[in-house]
């Protein structure tokens, strides 16, 4: 099979045997270069028709392709393959979107596209049941002002979504949790899960566990009583009991400080709302946690150190910040070897793209592999139960910081590396931040630690 000419061959050569047919009969004529501007003219006038044939082929689909003979014949077709190759490409990527959609929409989970610029661009049907969105009023709204939701705002622009965001939906009656993933260009994804009855059985279990713990006190208090006695009539039993009873008042003790962070646990996770907010020096708060941790660590030559900028006042329950805190700095302290370092540091717009303030409780202790760092807040959970009894802790100390701060529309972070050491991020929003102020005294019982 020969091989076809190139189109703008084809076209040169026709231009050529224009050109020399006009001059040799002008030549015949004695008027060649009247012959030659004539032909070329009407070159131009085909070249010029040709052209709007295919402009208007461009611009008006309903036009069939025009016949064309020669050089543009061989464009035309080249165009029309280039055209349906393409439609085709089109349709067969539109089946595939709506197909994906019509999968997506068929999900029990809500599924929103957010764009580069934060506005929402798609959502199936469960999204916008669930959330009460409207098509096409809220095309290409901004989401955080779909959703009025405090502290959604924060969340949203932080760019760091290691925890779930759990919200109500508009009509008060269902507890959504939406989780967000970033891709592309500072595009999101956001799934939405209905999670009221997971909530509702969460409930039932928090009040088995609170009335139980309540249950539990009273003896404990009595066993405890009694215990005390042995140990000072000690001197008077035979050495056989000695290590008995002793042995009894260290579980007993234990016993009660698990009931306690039980009891501690219910209370916070009882209700969303702070009973009572104070402006806090966050600095005079660390520092005076640090105080009370003194004797742990000199027990093992630690050293607890604070960094800081410039002071930060916060509005929250003191006593709830506080037993965070006191919660990180012990937890630090167990599981860092001894001469080891703690230091919490208090920093601000730590995340890019938000504000708000950050304490950070930072150890060179063992670390934690990776594989743990998602379930560390989980009540009772332990990396390592054989450590965690020489401790002494109760495994509830880092669900009461996630709770505390959840109320206080925060979140906790956890880093670590295995060998290397941990890093725990205590982020409050900036809504909690107050301009600098002298703090109002804490109250003497608001909460037991």
């Amino acid at each position: 099979m020969l091989k076809q000419k190139p189109a703008w061959l084809l076209e040169l050569n026709r231009l050529t045997v224009i050109f020399v047919l006009a001059f040799l009969l002008g030549w015949l004529l004695n008027e060649k270069w009247l012959f030659v501007s004539i032909g070329l003219s009407l070159y131009a006038a085909n070249v010029v028709w040709q052209f709007r044939k295919l402009d208007r082929w461009f611009n008006d689909e309903t036009i069939d392709v025009p016949e064309a003979a020669g050089a543009w014949g061989s464009i035309l077709d080249k165009a029309y393959n280039m055209q349906r190759k393409g439609s085709e490409a089109k349709a067969q990527l539109q089946a595939i979107i709506n197909r994906s959609r019509a999968s997506i929409n068929a999900f029990q989970e809500g599924v929103l596209l957010v764009d580069a610029h934060s506005n929402l661009d798609w959502w199936n049907k469960t999204a916008g049941k669930m959330l009460g969105l409207q098509y096409p009023k809220d095309v290409s709204q901004p989401m955080v002002n779909l959703i009025r939701e405090p502290g959604f705002k924060d969340y949203f622009f932080r760019k760091s979504y290691l925890e779930p965001m759990v919200i109500k939906s508009p009509d008060n009656e269902k507890t959504l949790q939406i989780q967000f993933t970033l891709f592309g260009d500072e595009e999101r994804l956001l799934v939405v899960r209905d999670i009221s009855r997971i909530q509702r059985l969460e409930q039932v279990r928090s009040d088995f566990v609170a009335n139980v713990s309540h249950e539990l006190k009273t003896p404990l208090t009595v066993i405890r009583g009694y215990l005390e006695t042995f140990f000072d009539q000690i001197h008077t039993f035979d050495r056989q009991w000695h290590r008995p009873v002793k042995s009894m008042g260290e579980q007993a003790m234990r016993m009660d400080a698990l009931v306690d962070d039980l009891l501690l646990l219910s209370k916070l996770e009882s209700s969303d709302q702070l009973h009572q907010e104070l402006k806090i020096d966050l600095a005079e708060l660390i520092q005076g946690a640090l105080e009370e941790c003194t004797m742990l660590a000199e027990k093992k030559n630690q050293l607890l150190q604070l960094k800081f900028e410039q002071p930060v006042t916060l509005l929250g329950a003191y006593n709830e910040i506080r037993s965070a805190i006191i919660n990180l700095i012990v937890n630090a302290i167990k599981y860092t070897p001894e001469q080891g370092t703690i230091s919490v540091s208090i920093e601000k717009g730590l995340f890019e793209d938000s504000e708000g303030v950050a304490v950070i409780v930072e150890d060179n202790g063992f670390g934690i592999e990776e594989k743990h760092l998602s379930r560390l807040t989980e009540r009772f959970y332990r990396v390592d139960r054989s450590r965690s009894l020489e401790t002494g802790g109760t495994g509830l100390g880092l669900a009461i910081v996630k709770h505390v701060l959840l109320r206080h529309q925060g979140a906790l972070e956890i880093e670590s590396k295995y060998g290397v050491g941990s890093r725990f991020i205590c982020w409050l929003p900036n809504e909690r931040v107050l301009p600098l102020e002298a703090p109002a005294q804490a109250p003497l019982a608001e909460l037991s630690s």
